[in-house]
């Protein structure tokens, strides 16, 4: 044994004075050489732009144990265009004026002479009109149209198109709004079912400030009885992509968020055939729908509300190979009823390259093949989707199997709870005064006003389920308002809903409604969403008090109450909602629950206390 230890140090010795004196690899010099590590070339995201612009490339370059000796750009595709310092990091360049794909790589070469090269793309597009409202002569190109019997105030001014006024105060197409709008006209674009359509929108406070937040949007492609129209809202706090045909409206996707006053925010759509995708600021799609029947049209600038437009773009479609999640959306609740522990996903495709595939991915794991619904649009089923949030990643691969595009929809609640608040001006939060406060803090509501956000946060502090509450206060509505085509519109905007908030009767008693006649109603609405939902509650109606702080109408509004009381006990699947009589019994001067001279709406504390209330029977209900 000694020997053998002797042979193996005189071994490991002789190997180490072979290494020192530059044998084996290392320097001549008796010092230790190691690999070189080449660099590593990024050349940035690829790029969408207009024809004519201006465009900056944005390459990155890393050499982990050395320096960067040189980067050097070259042109592999497109109609040619001349970089202004090809061997800088971020050279630029004029888009050539016309539609296509420019394709660049970007070679980077260390001090030892290795070297790594990454590509890029450019989508060009070329703009059929543009408008920036730098003068008077810009109103020319537009048609303006009221759809509510105000009086609109549009005007250019500063650079920008301004419509000054509220006129949200109009009756409502069923439970969908009506506002103001101005149309492209002939003159100046015919009109077409395949277009790229941006503008910047900042809505703005209204003259007086009052019942601020009411919709912003785009219409298209436009004509005078079918259209699709983007609304975003932040008084209820929605956006939704819908569809007009003839008389009614539908609706094909919608959020709960709405838009912030004063911020800007860009809005662009590509319509594109059959194909409808919608983007808000940033390169992640929104929504996207397919297979839509699409009239060719122009486009519309829409509001109700305060608001500015600006920068107006109509170009070519984007050739840009993308793909974007349909189904389930950001910011959602995905199984709400009968749909076991499977998670159906939905993706759609513009321009895909040749031999291009669809896979999906659930929470960054194993990506699953997708199968053609139809067309364009793609699914797959994830099986044993758990209670809790998620992300879904659809991706776009070539017949390399390389990623051309991406898109992820994160915090997609799967189990839980969807609900509609459906009801009058209460339920839609007039008299709230602080707007600050109704942000849920899962993302899921941004608005202004209302107990939804307060409520979406009482039930998630109390370790509940993925949840939603949606906003569809119709304000002035009576219980027979709301009993046929309102309640069936909002159902249709919801069809994953599984249960509804009810508050209605506020309006009742000052018409004098009989008890007889505001149960007959309220037995409709609760029949009819029971065809689409699996259960409802109704809240018992809080008092009104007159300007001198008095009660009014007490008998009516205990009456009806008695009769919500009626329904929930003889009905199945209806239950009894948070006592508001009880809650706001004698709090008009003491707590302050009201807003004074109104002893109908409450202020921000009396939303804050419907929340909790109702937070307190969901919570108690199985």
């Amino acid at each position: 044994m000694k020997m053998v230890m002797n042979k193996l140090i005189l071994t490991i010795s002789l190997c180490l004075i072979y290494v020192m004196t530059g044998c084996g690899g290392g320097g001549g010099d008796g010092t230790l050489q190691s690999t070189n590590v080449p660099p590593v070339a990024d050349a940035g995201a690829d790029q969408f732009t207009y024809d004519a612009a201006v465009v900056i490339l944005a390459g990155t370059a890393l050499d982990t144990d050395g320096i960067v000796q040189s980067q050097q750009w070259e042109q592999t595709g497109g109609t040619t265009v001349l970089l202004d310092d090809p061997t800088r990091s971020d050279p630029s360049f004029t888009a050539p004026s016309a539609t296509g794909t420019l394709t660049f790589s970007y070679t980077v070469t260390d001090d030892a002479g290795a070297q790594h090269t990454d590509t890029v793309a450019v989508y060009v597009s070329e703009v059929l009109f543009s408008d920036s409202f730098d003068g008077s002569s810009s109103l020319a190109s537009w048609t303006f149209v009221d759809d509510t019997g105000n009086t609109p105030s549009w005007q250019v001014s500063l650079g920008e198109l301004y419509q000054s006024e509220n006129v949200a105060t109009s009756p409502f197409l069923t439970t969908y709004h009506r506002g103001t709008f101005a149309y492209l006209n002939g003159s100046a674009f015919t009109g077409s079912t395949s277009f790229r359509f941006s503008v910047d929108i900042t809505p703005r406070t209204n003259n007086g400030g009052t019942r601020d937040g009411n919709d912003v949007g785009i219409m298209f492609p436009y004509n005078a009885t079918t259209y699709y129209r983007l609304s975003m809202n932040s008084r209820f706090g929605f956006t939704r992509l819908e569809r007009k045909n003839g008389t009614g409206f539908t609706t094909l996707a919608v959020n709960s968020i709405g838009y912030i006053e004063g911020q800007p925010m860009t809005l662009t759509v590509e319509v594109n055939q059959d194909t409808i995708m919608v983007w808000i600021d940033d390169d992640d799609p929104l929504f996207v729908e397919s297979n839509l029947s699409i009239s060719p049209g122009t486009v519309a600038l829409y509001c109700q509300d305060s608001v500015s437009f600006d920068n107006v773009v109509i170009s070519e479609n984007s050739p840009q190979p993308m793909v974007a999640v349909a189904s389930p959306l950001a910011h959602s609740i995905a199984l709400t009823r009968d749909d076991g522990d499977a998670l159906t996903v939905e993706a759609v495709v513009l321009n895909p390259p040749v031999g291009s595939q669809v896979v999906f991915s659930l929470d960054g794991g194993a990506e699953t093949s997708a199968t053609v619904v139809s067309g364009n649009r793609y699914t797959t089923l994830f099986p044993a989707v758990a209670t809790g949030e998620h992300e879904i990643a659809a991706i776009l691969k070539d017949a390399q199997n390389q990623e051309v595009h991406r898109d992820t929809n994160t915090v997609v609640g799967v189990g839980g709870d969807y609900f509609i608040a459906v009801g009058d001006s209460i339920t839609d939060g007039i008299g709230d005064e602080n707007p600050n406060n109704n942000f849920s803090m899962d993302g899921r509501i941004v608005a202004r006003q209302g107990f939804e956000a307060p409520l979406s946060d009482e039930l998630m502090d109390a370790g509940s389920p993925p949840r939603i509450v949606f906003n569809e206060g119709v304000p002035g509505a009576h219980a027979a308002d709301l009993d046929g085509d309102p309640i069936d519109a909002i159902l249709e905007r919801h069809p994953r809903a599984n249960a509804m908030l009810l508050l209605i009767g506020t309006n009742d008693a000052p018409d004098n409604i009989s008890a007889d006649a505001y149960e007959s109603s309220v037995r409709n609405i609760v029949n009819t969403a029971l065809t689409d939902v699996a259960r409802a509650h109704i809240a018992l109606i809080p008092p009104r008090y007159d300007d001198a702080g008095n009660l009014e109408f007490d008998t009516l509004i205990q009456g009806y109450n008695g009769r919500i009381a009626l329904i929930a006990a003889t009905s199945d699947n209806v239950y009894l909602g948070p006592d508001l009589y009880a809650a706001f019994l004698g709090e008009y001067n003491n707590s302050n629950l009201y807003t004074p001279p109104d002893g109908i709406h409450p202020n921000d504390a009396g939303y804050q206390v419907m929340a909790e209330d109702w937070a307190t029977i969901l919570l108690a209900t199985p």
